[in-house]
C-alpha cells in the first residue's frame, strides 16, 4: 500500500512537472512581436522589432534557415535520382511504315530504368535525418538571436533613458550653480563676498560642469549604441 501510495505522488510529480514545463515554453511572437502587431505598441517593443528587421546578422540567420529548408526538401527528393528516363528518335519509330523488318524493336523510342544500390537505402533516410536537424538547429539559432536582439535592445534602452535622465539632473544642477557662482561674483566685484568664497563658488561651477559633460557624452553614446542596433535615429521611429 505504502509503495503504491509513493508511485501515484511520483505519477503526479511527473504529470505536474510536465505541465510546468509545457506552460513554460517561450513563445517568440512575444520575444519579437509581429509586423502585424500595429502602432499601438510600447516604444521599447517597435525598437526590438526595428532591430530584428534591420540588423544584419539576423538577416543572414533567417537566409540560411531558407537554405537550410531548401536542402531539406532536395534531400527528401533524392530517391528521384535512382530513376532514369532515356529517349531515342530514329527514322524508324518517326515514320514505323519504313520499319519493313521491324528494326524499332531493337532501337524503341523510350527506355525507362531504375538503379538501386544497398547503399542508397540506408544513406537517403540518414541524409534525410541530418537535412532535417540541421533545418532544426537553424530555426533554434534564429531563436536564440531572437532572444539576444530583445535583451540587447532593452538593456541600451534601459541604460539611454537613465543617461537621460542624468543629464537632465546635472544640466539643471549646472544652471543652478551658474546663477549662484553669478550671484557671488558679483557680490565679490561689489566686495559684499570674500575671495574665499569666490574661489569655492568657482571650484564647485567647474566639478559640476564636468559632471554634465560626463552625463552629456554617457547619453549621446548610449543613443548611439541604441540607434546603431535599431539601424536608424531614434527620431526617425515612428
Amino acid at each position: 500500500m505504502k509503495n503504491l501510495i509513493n508511485q501515484s505522488l511520483i505519477l503526479i510529480s511527473l504529470l505536474g512537472f510536465s505541465e510546468i514545463t509545457h506552460s513554460q515554453t517561450i513563445d517568440y511572437n512575444k520575444i519579437i512581436l509581429p509586423q502585424t502587431s500595429g502602432s499601438d505598441i510600447e516604444f521599447v517593443e517597435k525598437l526590438v522589432q526595428i532591430a530584428w528587421a534591420n540588423h544584419p546578422v539576423n538577416k543572414i540567420l533567417v537566409e540560411e534557415t531558407k537554405i537550410k529548408e531548401a536542402e531539406r526538401k532536395m534531400a527528401s527528393k533524392s530517391w528521384l535520382d535512382m530513376i532514369q528516363l532515356m529517349g531515342n528518335i530514329n527514322e524508324f519509330n518517326i515514320d514505323p511504315s519504313r520499319d519493313v523488318a521491324n528494326r524499332a524493336y531493337f532501337y524503341p523510342r523510350y527506355n525507362v530504368g531504375a538503379r538501386i544500390s544497398i547503399g542508397t537505402l540506408f544513406t537517403i533516410p540518414l541524409d534525410g535525418k541530418v537535412k532535417q536537424l540541421e533545418t532544426k538547429i537553424s530555426n533554434e539559432k534564429v531563436n536564440v538571436q531572437k532572444l539576444k536582439i530583445r535583451e540587447e535592445v532593452l538593456l541600451k534602452y534601459n541604460n539611454f533613458k537613465m543617461y537621460e535622465k542624468i543629464y537632465a539632473l546635472e544640466s539643471n544642477a549646472q544652471q543652478d550653480a551658474e546663477l549662484n557662482h553669478t550671484s557671488i561674483e558679483e557680490g565679490f566685484k561689489r566686495g559684499d563676498e570674500s575671495y574665499e568664497r569666490y574661489i569655492n563658488s568657482l571650484t564647485s561651477l567647474n566639478r559640476i560642469k564636468v559632471n554634465s559633460i560626463r552625463a552629456e557624452t554617457n547619453y549621446l553614446n548610449s543613443k548611439i549604441e541604441l540607434e546603431t542596433l535599431i539601424g536608424m535615429k531614434l527620431e526617425d521611429v515612428i
